[in-house]
């Protein structure tokens, strides 16, 4: 099975999940320009009519760093697979592919979702 395909579905999973109703939240990707997850999305959600409170997918939190959100980013490099956003990495999509290699790119884009 196609593993970008697992991870998609598992995404849309979890922000099903995590929407709380019956409804399908919308979610969309969103040019990053340089800046961390949580605020793109912020910043994308006030640009909306009406003003939406948009916040960023993440898939678990960072221990090492004051429990940061780990945020759902992806990049054109890799066929567009997933990686994360996260601080102390701002600015940054962080790519894991094949055994403990990873790539990083300041060019990405940022899951949003709407919880309203």
């Amino acid at each position: 099975m196609n593993n970008r395909f697992v991870v998609a579905a598992g995404v849309l999973t979890a922000v099903i999940f995590l929407h709380g109703d019956n409804s399908i939240a919308q979610i969309g990707w969103e040019e990053a320009n340089g800046l961390d997850c949580p605020e793109v999305c912020a910043i994308r959600g006030q640009q909306l009519n009406p003003p939406r409170q948009l916040n960023a997918v993440s898939h678990g939190f960072h221990a090492g760093n004051g429990n940061q959100p780990i945020n759902v980013c992806a990049t054109n490099t890799r066929d567009g697979r997933p990686g994360i956003n996260v601080k102390p990495f701002q600015g940054q999509c962080i790519i894991s592919y094949g055994e403990n290699k990873s790539e990083v790119s300041q060019f990405y884009k940022c899951l949003c979702v709407d919880r309203n």
